[in-house]
């Protein structure tokens, strides 16, 4: 599809929705921490699988536990931090949260 404009944090909210079931499944408590609204030009098909991939590696690496994301309007377009925090005996160690800049080619 071609680039149009999108609501990053709608797009978040509403993949964090349908991977309730998985985040019930792995005894995982989403917060959605801080949500800034951002708003980027991209392939909604291609940014919503991308994000949905993230989204479920996230919600894996935090089995037991707890998975904060947070969401930062940058100069460069959307910052996404997601932090998963696994239960106790899950992981040896702490997974390093994921940082990434969804850049924007629509400026406002």
């Amino acid at each position: 599809a071609a680039p149009r404009s999108l609501a990053l944090d709608s797009t978040l909210r509403e993949l964090v929705e349908l991977l309730d079931v998985e985040a019930a499944t792995g005894h995982v408590e989403v917060i959605l921490h801080e949500i800034e609204p951002v708003v980027i030009e991209a392939d909604p098909h291609a940014l919503s699988r991308s994000l949905f991939r993230v989204l479920l590696g996230a919600i894996k690496a935090a089995r037991g536990g707890v998975l904060y994301i947070d969401l930062f309007q940058v100069p460069e377009g959307g910052y996404l931090c997601l932090a998963p925090t696994p239960g106790a005996g899950v992981a040896d160690a702490d997974p390093t949260p994921l940082r990434v800049v969804i850049p924007s080619f629509a400026r406002r």
